[in-house]
């Protein structure tokens, strides 16, 4: 079975956040349509597609996956353009330091998370988990 990482790139990288999965949504169902005899979507958008099998007692098959992502929405931009965020989904705050993001709106821009520089922390902050509320997008 050989993998078309062409198409699972693209997949991939189509952005997804909770409540904002239009675009994920659309790809998945160009890429389905094809092989499926109906495609519906509920109102919570998800999506449904169905191919009839062989009559008589034949097993179904369900395949199921998320095509949500973790993401976070701008709360705000403070003065030196450092973009504040909301989490929208469950993630480890510890796993932040020095991601790449990808900042959707009129035109998508690349940013990358930061919080206080080591050594600027106090002894009793550098010991301490980060919390969110310590991460800002450069």
């Amino acid at each position: 079975m050989s993998i078309n990482f062409q198409l699972l790139s693209e997949i991939v990288e189509a952005p997804g956040t909770p409540g904002y999965e239009k675009r994920i949504r659309n790809r998945i169902i160009e890429e389905i349509k094809p092989l499926a005899d109906s495609i519906e979507v509920d109102n919570l958008g998800s999506v449904y597609a169905f191919k009839k099998g062989y009559t008589g007692e034949q097993k179904k098959v369900l395949v199921a996956a998320h095509i949500d992502e973790i993401g976070f929405i701008i709360s705000h931009i403070d003065d030196n353009g450092f973009l504040r965020f909301h989490p929208l989904g469950g993630f480890d705050p510890k796993t932040l330091t020095a991601m790449r993001v990808i900042v959707h709106g009129k035109k998508d821009m690349v940013g990358v998370m930061g919080s206080r520089p080591i050594h600027l922390m106090s002894a009793e902050e550098r010991n301490k988990a980060p919390k969110i509320t310590d991460y800002f997008i450069d």
